[in-house]
Order: C-alpha cells, then structure tokens, then sequence
C-alpha cells in the first residue's frame, strides 16, 4: 500500500513538473507547436475588446510577450499586452478601449447590411467592422530563425454604438530629414478643431455633426529643426478609417480644390491650417450616419524652398536670390497621416403619422361615410378590417420643424392610399417638389407627386390607387393573422401590407451637402378587399 501511495505522489509531481516552462503554465507535450488561429480568443465587449493569446507557442517559438503588439506597435507601451500567469494555459491579455479603439492602429472599416430596427422593421444598418492584428517584430537582418507569428482579430458592432462610445483618433508619422548641417526626426499628426481660433479640439455629439458644419485641420510637428516648414501635398477624405479606400474624394489636390474648402496655411510656417464644410458619401445613403475620414500626404521641407514644390496655379512663380538651374530643393520622405472618424448625422424623430381616415363625410380625401369603430370600416354592411402601421419619418438636418410638427401623413382610404407630405422642410432643404418620387420612380410623371398650395402649410400630395398600387414599385406582402373583431368568427385572415417610401434623389457625385429626405409608409388590408380592388400587375 504503501509503495502504491509513492507511486501516485511520484506521477502527481511528474504531471505539475510536466506543466511548467520556464515557470509558465505550459504543457510541453502539447504546447510545443506551431501557433495558430485557435490560439487567439476575442471577447467583443460592451465597452472593450478583450484579446487572450495563448503564450505557451509563443515561448516555445522563441519570443517574449514583450515581442507581442497590436498592429506592429511594438515601441508603443499600451499596445503591449500583458501577461496573466493564474490561468492555464498562460496567457498574454490585450485591451482595446472602444473609446479609443483607433489608438494602436486599429481599422475601423463601415459597411451596410439589413437588419432588425429599433421598431422591428428590416433596414439599412450600418455595422463598424474593428480589426487589425498581433504580430511579433522581424530582426534588424536578412534572415531569421524564428517564425513569424501573426494572430488577426476583427470585432462588428452597430455604427451608433461605436459613435456614442468612440472618440476622434488621429494617427501619427515619424519623418527623418537629413541635410548637410545635420540630421533628426520629428514627428508628423493631424488634429481637428471646432473654430478658427485652432483653440477648442472638435466636439461631436453623440447624434453626430449636422451636414455643413465647418470643421479646421491642423497638421503639426514635434521636434522640428526651426529651418523646416510643414508643406502638405494633398489632402483627401474616405468613408473608412483605409487611407488606400478606393472611394474618396479630394479636399484639394495641386491646384484643384473643393470649393467648401478653405487652406490658411500651407508649406509657409511649422504648422499645416485648413478648414471645410462635412458631408455625407452618396453610398451612405437612406442611412441614419456617415463616417468621414480626414487623410494628409505631408512632408517636411527647408523653408527657403517650400515655394519650389507648390504647384503653380496661374500665376508666376517668384523666388527671392539667384539660384543654379541644377539645384534641388530640400525636403523630406512624404507620410500619410489620417483623423477621425467625423460622423455626419441625419436627424431621426420617429413620429406616428399613419391615420385611420376621418370619419368626417366632408373631409376631402375620405370616401368612408359609414361608421368608424375599433378600426373597422362597414361599407354597405361589409366589414372591411384594416391595420394601420405607425410610420416612421427620418427627418433631416437644417429641417426647421416645430415640436410635435408632422411632416407626413398617411390615409388609408377604402380606395385610394393618399400622402400627405409637408414640402417646407423639402423646400428648406434644397429640394423642389419634383424631386420627390415614390420608390425610387423619379422619371416616371405618374409617381411624383403635386403640389397643393391650398394648404398650411403647403404639402405634396400622392396618391395610390388599391386598384394598380403596385404601378409605382410600392410592394405587397401578404401575411397571416389571427382574425378580431369582424373577422373574429374565422381563425386565420389573410392580410396584404402595402408599403414603399418616398425619397429624393442623390447627385451623380461621390459626395453630397444635402441630406437625402426618406418617407416611409405603410397600409394594411385583409387579402379579400385588395382582390376584390385590385388588377393583375406585372
């Protein structure tokens, strides 16, 4: 019994000595491999990013967890991850702020995807895809014994949540210049301010900043020999935090320049001023949010000859002094240097504009001269029951509306579907009436609408008759429902939901200033009374 007891303390202390490597818990008959892609864990959090990297393969192919860092910072301290030894295996832990989540490299990439809204409707959501990687360092040579590991992670969460928990980032970049008298580097960033003082950092509010809104780019250097002057070659925005992004739109590029834009600045002191009206990308459209990126080409140049490397732009260029035809001007290697996100909003006031009609005889756009009750229409002894849809309408910036003011309104008549739309705000927003059309149909004369001036205040008005409501792309879908009241005595009723929207146009741009208006409605009939109203459409 005795030697038996022995035998079990032996193998106990064989398996814990057989769990440690260099005093990490670490199992040499499993952990002495090659890493991979199940060795990175991601936790997408409420508030951070949690990254857990298994640090056992990482000892045995030859590295430090000093050697870890969020996409190749390695000199940079808070994109180190640290190490939690109670676990086993050991791990290394990385943290990402989502508050910050740009701070170490991280991509923040947008993209639109359908999905549930806040009222249960399928929509247009945009997602903020977060990635980026950990790698280890290569040696100052040629070659190298030690593999190269790479752990890549990615985290999607809703663009609004991102926006009220993020803030403006701006990346940085290291330029060395060397010159006869010497050498140094100095350090390259972007920030973004409120006003043109350049005193107050840009404040966005948790719905974003309203389209138009002015915003001052400063480019700035630390460490900058006195002789140097910042010169930015071209700066240029894109609707992902990707300074490669193949959709982009320039700020002003040689002697072209967006006419919003304004450069105070440029290539003439120690700093790089300019200043421009924030927009939306047309593919963001119908969308609540747009997310703009701020990108600089800049470099450093020797002050006497900043004015040789500026485009000339109809004028001559004069310079001070004699100069040799041979003689090449001083400057740095160019850097990229990128701010933001800036999200542009849409004002979103959700409102209840679907109506049941009036019961008024008199009233002009109601044919219902019978009673009205729980919804239920009685047409010559027939019930005809109908669910009415709350409406939902996207109000848009510099949209002067009063509280409670409602900008659509939506009459499920017996016959015909009429909308009702209040064409000042449209009017205040850049648009006439004839840019409003149902569904998309702006060529096409019978799904504008027209204007009734009779009115305060003034609206459009359209009209969609049940007997071709699908002529202007509006849709039918039909669903099953238990029946109530008329339809109580049958257990499933057939309902056909008619619905579309109302918008306005985008420009043929890649930009635009002007909000894209968006009116949603929806009616709803039993299946029976829109057979017996309608005609085969194809």
């Amino acid at each position: 019994m005795t030697q038996m007891c022995f035998f079990f303390l032996l193998m106990s202390n064989a398996a814990s000595v057989s769990t440690q490597f260099n005093g990490y818990n670490c199992d040499a008959s499993y952990h002495s491999r090659f890493p991979g892609e199940r060795d990175i864990s991601v936790y997408c959090g409420v508030q951070t990013i949690t990254l857990k990297i298994n640090f056992c393969p990482v000892l045995f192919s030859g590295y430090t967890d000093a050697d870890l860092a969020l996409n190749g910072r390695y000199s940079d301290a808070q994109c180190r991850g640290f190490i939690n030894n109670n676990t086993f295996p050991t791990a290394v832990l990385f943290s990402i702020s989502l508050s910050t989540l740009e701070a170490c490299g991280n991509s923040l990439v947008v993209s639109t995807a359908y999905g549930a809204n806040a009222y249960g409707n399928m929509s247009l959501v945009q997602i903020g895809n977060v990635s980026g990687y950990i790698d280890t360092p290569d040696p100052p040579a040629i070659i190298s014994y030690l593999p190269g590991l790479l752990y890549k992670f990615s985290c999607s969460y809703p663009l609004e949540y991102l926006v009220n928990n993020s803030q403006l980032a701006s990346s940085s970049a290291a330029v060395a210049v060397k010159d006869s008298n010497g050498s140094f580097v100095s350090t390259l960033s972007m920030i973004l301010y409120n006003d043109s003082t350049y005193n107050q950092p840009l404040s966005i509010p948790m719905a974003g900043l309203a389209l138009k809104t002015r915003v001052f780019a400063a480019v700035k250097a630390t460490n900058l020999d006195k002789r140097w002057n910042i010169l930015m070659d071209y700066c240029y925005t894109t609707p992902s935090g990707n300074p490669n992004d193949e959709l982009r739109y320039d700020l002003f590029f040689g002697c072209d320049k967006d006419p919003q834009t304004t450069v105070f600045e440029n290539g003439k002191s120690q700093s790089g001023r300019f200043s421009f009206e924030v927009f939306r990308f047309v593919k963001h459209r119908h969308q609540k949010m747009s997310t703009v990126f701020l990108h600089c080409v800049t470099k450093l140049c020797r002050a006497d000859d900043c004015i040789m490397l500026m485009p000339i732009c109809g004028r001559r260029r004069r310079r001070d002094g004699e100069e040799s035809l041979d003689s090449t001007p001083a400057a740095s290697g160019t850097a990229v240097i990128t701010a933001g996100p800036i999200i542009t909003r849409s004002d979103e006031t959700p409102v209840n504009n679907s109506q049941l009609a009036s019961g008024d005889p008199s009233h002009p756009m109601n044919p219902v001269t019978s009673a009205l009750i729980s919804g239920v229409v009685m047409l010559g002894g027939v019930s005809v029951g109908f669910l009415l849809l709350s409406l939902r309408l996207l109000k848009k910036s510099r949209l002067p509306t009063a509280s409670g003011e409602r900008d659509i309104s939506v009459y499920c008549g017996v016959q015909t579907i009429t909308l009702k739309i209040n064409f000042c705000p449209v009017l205040f927003s850049g648009y006439t009436d004839a840019d409003l059309a149902l569904n998309g149909r702006y060529s096409d004369a019978q799904c504008r609408g027209f204007i009734n001036n009779n009115t305060f205040p003034t609206a459009v008005l359209f009209s969609i008759s049940l007997s071709t409501l699908e002529a202007c792309g509006n849709s039918l879908v039909v669903s099953t429902a238990y029946g109530a009241i008329a339809y109580g005595n049958m257990s499933l009723v057939q309902i056909g939901n008619v619905s579309g929207y109302i918008d306005t146009p985008d420009p043929p741009a890649i930009i635009s200033y002007l909000p894209g208006l968006l009116y949603k409605f929806s009616c709803s009939y039993p299946l029976e009374y829109l057979v017996n109203n309608s005609q085969l459409a194809s």
